[in-house]
């Protein structure tokens, strides 16, 4: 995993390398911490090891982290918020049980109520999820975070950022 994420950064940085400046310092033991004890579970080690990349980014100027979904990667005092935001609409009924779970850890968001999410179940440890505001389909879209960033990858290598919607904002 390790090895993917120098990749993604070195094909950033070679592409566009102002885009760097979007992205947060490391998450610290104390962020991981904070995250662990809302959730009630322990966050699985390859999400660790990636926010202790960077602990996502800064959400102004929105530039998407993801070119595909759109998705900014949140940085983890906003997964807090919005797992806070989210178990408040499931127990006041706003949100339905089977758009999101408790067991869901949203990690990538678009700034429209869908988010990408890590799996901290029993049964699908570190399985990543799309958390979708409107489908009432759960879509499992990758069986771990590596599998997600060696994905990412391979669409950023291939991504023409010349024409990219974000460029006028870095």
């Amino acid at each position: 995993m390790q090895k993917t994420i120098e990749q993604i950064e070195a094909v950033l940085a070679q592409k566009i390398p102002q885009f760097a400046k979007t992205l947060n310092p490391p998450a610290t033991e104390s962020d991981f911490e904070a995250l662990e004890t809302l959730v009630g579970n322990k966050l699985p080690e390859e999400f660790k090891i990636f926010y202790k990349w960077h602990n996502g980014q800064n959400r102004s100027p929105y530039v998407a982290f993801h070119v595909e979904t759109h998705e900014i990667l949140m940085p983890i005092a906003d997964i807090i918020e919005w797992y806070d935001e989210l178990s408040g609409q499931l127990d006041t009924g706003d949100i339905e049980q089977h758009r999101w779970r408790r067991i869901w850890v949203p990690f990538s968001d678009n700034g429209s109520g869908d988010s990408t999410c890590i799996d901290i179940s029993e049964e699908n440890f570190g399985q990543i999820v799309i958390q979708d505001g409107w489908d009432d389909e759960v879509k499992v879209i990758f069986n771990s975070l590596t599998d997600w960033l060696e994905d990412l990858l391979v669409k950023i290598k291939e991504f023409d950022y010349s024409n990219w919607d974000y460029l006028d904002r870095l």
